[in-house]
């Protein structure tokens, strides 16, 4: 039960890494048409963090795949 309630859990982080991910990116493609943002590099401010959050939710994904075997 306990395994399942884990699963469970790295699914949900998954899920909610993946929509913030998709939501960062939407921001930025937003942002770039911002007149007053314009002067900023925006891809410098977001481009890490959303490759985190890409690479953290890819690792639970493979965990939860792990577990669910």
């Amino acid at each position: 039960m306990v395994g399942n309630e884990i699963l469970n859990e790295l699914i949900e982080i998954t899920n909610s890494l993946d929509a913030t991910t998709e939501t960062l990116i939407g921001l930025q493609e937003n942002a770039k048409y911002e007149d007053a943002i314009k002067k900023i590099d925006i891809d410098l401010y977001l481009e890490l963090p959303i490759q985190e959050l890409s690479k953290l939710a890819n690792r639970l994904a493979q965990i939860s795949n792990e577990l669910s075997k």
